[in-house]
């Protein structure tokens, strides 16, 4: 049986899976911010291996997964 809570929970989070983008970034000087400044909420970003510098403000829900090494 369907609790009103968890349906409710459901049609909120449901439209941020449907419109999420997957974006590489490069291990390249900036791309890590520019990649989170361009990025809606949602979206998942997946880190090249290597160093990434630089400073990065997240004011969105994002999920960034790193690519190992």
């Amino acid at each position: 049986m369907w609790r009103p809570g968890f349906l409710l929970v459901l049609l909120t989070l449901w439209p941020l899976s449907v419109r999420a983008a997957e974006r590489s970034v490069p291990a390249d000087a900036g791309a890590l911010a520019n990649a989170v400044a361009e990025a809606e909420a949602g979206d998942v970003l997946r880190l090249a291996p290597g160093l990434h510098q630089g400073a990065v403000v997240i004011d969105r829900p994002l999920t960034i997964e790193g690519g190992g090494g």
